[in-house]
């Protein structure tokens, strides 16, 4: 699957029988592919037209903020939207497309049509596909963004650009579900070794490679959560001092989260955890920048005496399955905190 690829709309019919000044409806969908259908009313006389909008293949709906002017996918319409990036929240109707406005015009004027003619008539959208006709207004095409995820909380399934974002159904962010998810392919890494025990040297790079990747990944959801505890009211000495914080020197981070939230986002985690957490982090930028050799940089910012100035430092298969938990421990430490806050 290709990034911003256009999606076509899943197809099928919808069947509008007119009998006297009622009027019936009925949808009907017989592709392989997913299919979606949200109803929204349009006032019609002393009664409610149902405007049935059908998904696209893959069962999403397009949607667009007007507030921030960015694009997202929704697999369902709700009261209640918020914008995955900007968190705006507003009924759906505030998120329609330009192409939705369009269908529901059409829609609107066929019924219309239906209605007045005293016929009962369908709006074909397989026949309209198979024509490549999109004159009418009633198939258009939505467009596949980067990241899908299923919300954990309200099981809503969103598509969005990047990769963090809030749940367009709830609100609710996905930030730890996503670092959650990078740490479970970590730990698969550690319990599932590609390289046999003899493989030594293939086995060690491929540890140093997940101590990488784990703590990137933590970083990465840090600076997230970093981002919405800047959006906080805050006094300009409070935001300088949060803006400073920097997720690579991580016991500076967690001093300058206790001084201004008074939450300590290694929870419970011991002494002996946190010593070895450090190590972790800075044996991580050896690895990256001096090709795991210690320098005195290293010795002086984790005060590890059992190293040698220019030694090669080693990580094994426990080191790095003991980082990825207190890594996972810290992420739900530091989400839990930012919650009570709001």
């Amino acid at each position: 699957m290709q990034d911003f690829e256009e999606i076509g709309h899943t197809g099928g019919k919808i069947e509008i029988t007119i009998e006297g000044t009622n009027a019936q409806f009925a949808i009907k969908h017989s592709n392989c592919s997913a299919c979606r259908i949200e109803s929204i009313s349009i006032p019609f006389g002393d009664k409610a037209l149902p405007v049935f909008i059908v998904s696209d293949k893959e069962g999403f709906f397009g949607a667009e903020c007007q507030e921030c002017n960015t694009y997202f996918r929704t697999s369902r319409f709700n009261a209640d939207t918020t914008c995955p990036y900007c968190g705006l929240q507003a009924s759906f109707l505030e998120f329609l497309t330009e192409n939705q406005k369009k269908y529901i015009e059409a829609y609107v004027n066929k019924f219309l049509e239906l209605f007045q003619s005293g016929k009962s008539g369908e709006i074909d959208f397989d026949a309209l596909i198979e024509k490549l006709d999109n004159n009418t207004g009633f198939v258009y095409s939505d467009e596949r963004q980067q990241t899908v995820f299923q919300c954990t909380k309200c099981q809503n399934r969103n598509d969005i650009i990047g990769i963090y974002g809030y749940c367009s159904g709830c609100g609710y962010r996905n930030n730890l579900d996503i670092f959650n998810g990078k740490l479970a392919i970590e730990m698969n890494r550690v319990i599932s070794p590609k390289y046999a025990k003899s493989e030594r040297q293939l086995r060690e790079k491929e540890w140093q490679e997940v101590m990488k990747s784990s703590i990137s990944a933590f970083e990465g959801f840090a600076r997230d959560v970093h981002k919405e505890l800047l959006k906080l009211p805050l006094h300009p000495n409070q935001r300088k001092a949060i803006s400073n914080i920097s997720f690579q020197r991580i016991l500076d981070a967690r001093e300058a989260l206790l001084n201004i939230f008074k939450f300590d986002i290694f929870g419970e985690i011991t002494t002996e955890d946190i010593t070895f957490i450090n190590k972790s982090f800075n044996k991580r930028h050896l690895f990256t920048h001096n090709e795991g050799l210690v320098d005195e940089d290293y010795i002086k910012k984790t005060g590890d005496t059992s190293v040698k100035l220019g030694q090669l430092v080693r990580v094994g298969s426990n080191e790095v399955k003991r980082l990825i938990e207190l890594l996972g421990s810290i992420g739900k430490k530091f989400v839990t905190e930012y919650d009570s806050i709001e």
